[in-house]
């Protein structure tokens, strides 16, 4: 799998993801956003060469599921961004976080 195909893989399943949040199936979403979470990861590890060392993301400050989701994954927040992302017409602040293989 090449970085491009894994990252239209992620576009995809964001789009899964946000369309379940905005259905208000959240408890749903958790567990299916884990387990799609833990199932790319280990995919990327396999399959992209060379094998990444650090994975990065960028999450809605305001998304606190999430944040807590990619916690229990391993990852960590290093840097919290003001007024990055737009969302519902507004500028929200971002926050990124890594994980580190």
């Amino acid at each position: 799998m090449t970085t491009q195909q894994f990252l239209k893989l992620k576009k995809r399943i964001d789009a899964i993801l946000q369309k379940i949040q905005d259905e208000g199936i959240r408890k749903w979403g958790i567990c299916l956003g884990k387990f799609l979470m833990a199932e790319a990861l280990k995919l990327a590890k396999k399959e992209l060469r060379p094998k990444p060392k650090v994975f990065r993301l960028s999450v809605f400050a305001s998304n606190k599921p999430a944040i807590g989701l990619y916690r229990k994954l391993g990852f960590k927040k290093v840097a919290r961004i003001p007024k990055q992302l737009q969302y519902k017409g507004k500028l929200v602040d971002e926050i990124v976080m890594l994980r580190f293989k």
